[in-house]
């Protein structure tokens, strides 16, 4: 398990909810409706590092919105014109 995931769930205890077999938490899920909240912390928390498996996502995401960006300046340029 990520530490980023252990510190959330230590942190926010009161939105997770664990599956337990004996004595022993086998699984856990996020309550409804604190999805969200839970979301919110790992993005205020979360370090560099604790993102960069998504840097592929980032740069797919960022090729996809640049020509968008360069499309949206040029229509800015003729309107302006």
């Amino acid at each position: 398990e990520q530490e980023l995931i252990k510190k959330a769930k230590e942190n926010n205890s009161e939105y997770f909810q664990y599956h337990v077999v004996g004595t022993k938490k086998t699984n856990f899920k996020i309550l409804d409706g604190k999805k969200q909240a839970i979301c919110d912390w790992i993005c205020e928390n979360g370090t560099k590092d604790d993102f960069k498996n998504f840097e592929k996502i980032f740069e797919i995401i960022e090729q996809i919105i640049m020509p968008i960006r360069e499309t949206d300046n040029i229509h800015k340029t003729i309107i302006q014109k």
